[in-house]
């Protein structure tokens, strides 16, 4: 199975370096004696890994790693740390961030609740980004950072996407991508995964509507639209796993072709709501309704599109258009669930170690942030996001000298918090290794 490495850097230095350094060191002989007994985590890079907890075998199926460094903000502070933990709160799901003409493109994204609250914060949008921010909310969602772009073209909207997502934004959507001819598509499609990787993010990218176009013609080649992901997959490299392209768009009942990436964020956000973030929206349970595929694949057809990374549609009489595969770019064993859940759970442990800053580096905050840690897990595992007979078997959290981290890691100022969840099935662990620095 696929190995994902991924690195989230923080570039924040610490104020009086020489201080922390000094403070570190003495630390550290004492720290060594107090560090607690954690199971030893298998870190070996981009090898499948076979370790033993308790009886039972496990296997570590991918490794990602976050390195965040301690705010530098001057002063004397004082850390008092919770006996049984702070406790982890859950970041937002299901937020788009849509991209489109009509907000300041230098201004900062416009965040709105509903339909209403963007007409009235938005007056002149385009129509393609009011229909897509319409779409977003009639299937369901609740949350959407509007950004906008100087233009329709793709040399417009690239500086729009930037780097990085909205910060709280963890999908993607640009309303005037399927608009765009192939050669121009590409590059934004690209940008799109690699700013949507970079902020523990999903990419909804739809087809060019021109090649859509060209698979549904009665004399059409399928190549026109498996091209596509060939060359997207190959161009975007790793982020390729933070990518979801569409193999058709979808018709209204006037005859408009549209862009299905809104709708399908809006039930990304109500499956969150009724049934967890770690469940996708995909197959016949899920329908958008009053649209129909642009391009009406076979089932035969449908097996050569996921095969190039797409996810094709089907229109099932009486229910609406349904997105059959929440396969990712990147893999046919790679899901848009198991990347949305790990994408959750490292967001929110990072988050939650904010508060440990300016902790002391010794035992006592190490069992704390264990216990934080654990605490939020097991209530995954409780709700069923996390996979196992029991909690042992679904997760487990180290942080200590020994186990996660080196003396040299506590002269450097750093913890580290490694983290293995069963996403997927049972037995079969990814790691999220989290590597803070301290500003004590």
């Amino acid at each position: 199975m696929k190995l994902i490495l991924r690195t989230v850097a923080g570039f924040l230095v610490v104020a009086c370096l020489g201080a922390l350094l000094t403070v570190a060191a003495e630390l550290a002989s004492e720290s060594v004696a107090v560090a607690l007994d954690e199971t030893t985590t298998t870190t070996a890079p981009k090898v499948t890994t076979t370790t033993s907890r308790s009886t039972t075998t496990t296997t570590i199926r991918s490794e990602r790693a976050a390195t965040v460094e301690a705010p530098a903000t001057p002063g004397v502070y004082v850390s008092e740390v919770a006996g049984f933990g702070e406790s982890m709160v859950q970041v937002a799901t299901g937020v788009a961030a849509i991209i489109g003409v009509g907000p300041n493109p230098s201004a900062a994204p416009v965040a709105v609740t509903s339909l209403g609250e963007f007409q009235e914060r938005v007056p002149n949008p385009s129509p393609s980004l009011a229909a897509s921010v319409q779409q977003f909310f009639a299937n369901g969602g609740s949350q959407a950072l509007i950004k906008g772009a100087s233009g329709a073209s793709a040399s417009s909207i690239l500086p729009a996407i930037g780097e990085s997502l909205p910060v709280g934004a963890d999908l993607l959507v640009v309303a005037d991508l399927s608009a765009l001819p192939q050669s121009d598509w590409l590059p934004v499609a690209v940008a799109m995964g690699r700013a949507a990787s970079a902020s523990l993010s999903i990419a909804l990218i739809d087809p060019p509507q021109s090649a859509v176009a060209q698979a549904a013609s009665s004399a059409g080649s399928l190549s026109a639209l498996t091209s596509l992901g060939t060359e997207l997959r190959a161009a975007s490299g790793t982020a390729a796993n933070s990518i979801l392209l569409f193999a058709s768009n979808v018709v209204n009942a006037s005859g408009a072709t549209l862009p299905v990436s809104p709708l399908f964020a809006g039930l990304i956000a109500a499956t969150d709501v009724s049934d967890g973030f770690w469940n996708a929206p995909n197959g016949f349970g899920s329908t958008f309704a009053s649209v129909r595929p642009q391009f009406a694949s076979t089932m035969e057809q449908d097996g050569l599109l996921q095969e190039s990374g797409l996810s094709p549609l089907m229109y099932v009489p009486g229910r609406g258009t349904a997105v059959l595969s929440d396969r990712l770019l990147s893999g046919p064993s790679d899901y848009l669930s198991v990347e949305r859940t790990l994408n959750t759970i490292q967001a929110t442990i990072t988050n939650g170690l904010v508060s440990y800053v300016f902790a002391a580096n010794d035992g006592v905050t190490w069992s704390s942030v264990t216990q934080a840690v654990s605490g939020y897990l097991e209530g995954l595992f409780t709700q069923g996001a996390l996979l196992g007979n029991s909690a042992s078997d679904a997760y487990s959290v180290a942080c200590g000298v020994g186990s996660t981290m080196t003396g040299q890691d506590l002269l450097n100022g750093f913890m580290v918090v490694n983290v293995e969840v069963a996403v997927d099935r049972p037995g079969s662990f990814d790691q999220i290794s989290i590597k803070q620095q301290m500003g004590n």
